[in-house]
């Protein structure tokens, strides 16, 4: 994995090695692997810019983000669970521009109806879940790249209409913020109406201003002015949907490109493999941990009895209690990207 750490000045590679070494030495021995491996260092260095660097701060930001992803299980939701809300395609990914970005569209007046905010909540964690999907899959040919692009269409925008959900917008601004630091790199806002402005104060309120300042109210909306604005902008109008001046064909069906790259590419399958032979080392270790702190709270020394010279007889399946298999099984909960 390549990480811009020589671009970074003396101050900042001392805060990042820091960082580095609490995660290695301190909480590694309390961390699946799964954890271990979101923990790199792209990750560390994300969560110092957002806080300039100031590792305590930062460290409390992993922390909290930590929390919020073994609570939540972001990386857990699959496109079989979101396949139904998907069918209405008001949140996707379609292609990548130029520098590796992600482009998602969110579009207002596709504002899928029957739908709870949970229901739509836990489907903008599964697109930001798949937007750094697709970034880890072009790792290769964009090894730097970590920020999405958003193109937000609010035609049909009302403060009456069911989708204009402060609560829900405030939500996905805050989860950009604290548990998606440094992704956003854009975000275009087309199609909006006047009376826009007023729900937008009140949603700004729950976004830091570094955040607020990557949002783009775009005013133009026929198609010839809009392809102006966005060539100025350095887009290439060939991963542009045709709608807002490029010349890219709309979506026509949920597209999870993410979720379908790491289901068949064999080099992320390798990549798997690897995970769960990690994962399967370190539940071993868990399981001596386990064992040896059983020894210690019976009054037991901490040491492994010697091996007799009389060889015992094998014991057979039947002959195992059902307490080992529910204390190895037990080892393997509480992680929301163990199921990766």
């Amino acid at each position: 994995m390549t990480c811009p750490l020589s671009t970074l000045t003396p101050d900042q590679q001392a805060s990042f090695k820091t960082l580095r070494a609490t995660v290695d030495e301190k909480w590694a021995p309390t961390l699946t692997p799964p954890q271990l491996a979101w923990l790199n260092d792209k990750c560390l260095l994300r969560y110092l810019r957002a806080r300039k660097y100031n590792v305590e701060k930062a460290s409390q930001m992993l922390k909290s983000t930590m929390n919020w992803r073994a609570t939540h299980a972001p990386a857990a939701i699959s496109h079989k669970q979101v396949m139904d809300i998907s069918t209405h395609k008001s949140n996707y990914i379609h292609m990548t521009s130029d520098e590796g970005h992600p482009i998602c569209y969110m579009r207002f007046a596709r504002d899928p109806r029957g739908f709870n905010d949970k229901d739509k909540l836990e489907y903008i964690k599964f697109t930001l879940e798949e937007a750094t999907r697709v970034m880890k899959y072009n790792e290769s040919r964009f090894p730097n790249i970590e920020k999405i692009i958003y193109i937000i269409d609010l035609k049909g925008f009302s403060l009456s209409a069911p989708g204009a959900n402060r609560d829900i917008a405030s939500r996905w601004g805050e989860m950009l913020q604290y548990h998606y630091p440094e992704r956003l790199h854009k975000a275009y806002l087309v199609n909006y109406p006047a009376i826009f402005s007023v729900f937008w104060s009140a949603v700004k309120l729950f976004i830091d201003s570094v955040t607020a300042s990557k949002v783009k109210f775009v005013s133009h909306t026929s198609r010839s002015s809009l392809r102006t604005y966005f060539e100025a902008e350095g887009f290439n109008l060939s991963w542009l949907e045709k709608e807002y001046g490029g010349d890219l064909e709309p979506l026509d069906r949920p597209n999870f490109i993410g979720q379908r790259t790491y289901e068949h590419d064999p080099m992320v399958l390798k990549d798997e493999e690897e995970l769960a032979a990690v994962r399967e080392r370190h539940y071993k270790f868990l399981k001596k941990e386990k064992r040896d702190r059983t020894k210690i709270a019976d009054g037991k020394p901490k040491k492994e009895k010697k091996e007799k010279k009389e060889k015992k007889p094998k014991k057979s399946l039947t002959d195992i209690s059902d307490d080992t298999f529910d204390n190895i099984s037990s080892l393997n909960g509480g992680s929301e990207e163990s199921s990766k």
